[in-house]
């Protein structure tokens, strides 16, 4: 697999992992329920093959690339938060997600 595909399978994987994690939580009653739910335990394990893609992309592609490419899950979580978990999204919390995409774009470019 290509290094860089998988920082961006990676990056997709930390937003799915995190709203799952956020949906699991929220069905339980007490840290214990919330904790072994089966949704947060799925979102553990999305978790796991995002930690391990981002492993393996970091054997090619550059760290400071890497970190700059990762600040995309906020993008991404934001998004998910609005769609699955039904979250509004103020104008502030845009503004901030246009702000990392241009730094994002000025980085790469």
């Amino acid at each position: 697999m290509n290094h860089y595909l998988a920082l961006w399978i990676a990056i997709f994987f930390t937003s799915v992992g995190q709203t799952i994690l956020k949906s699991g939580v929220n069905q339980g009653n007490t840290w214990t329920q919330s904790t072994f739910h089966p949704r947060t335990i799925v979102g553990y394990g999305v978790y796991v093959a995002s930690t391990l893609l981002g492993l393996y992309s970091l054997q090619v592609v550059p760290f400071k690339i890497f970190l700059a490419s990762a600040s995309a899950s906020y993008i991404l979580v934001t998004a998910f938060a609005r769609i699955f978990l039904k979250e509004k999204i103020d104008k502030l919390q845009i503004l901030g997600v246009v702000l990392i995409t241009s730094g994002i774009l000025l980085f790469a470019g």
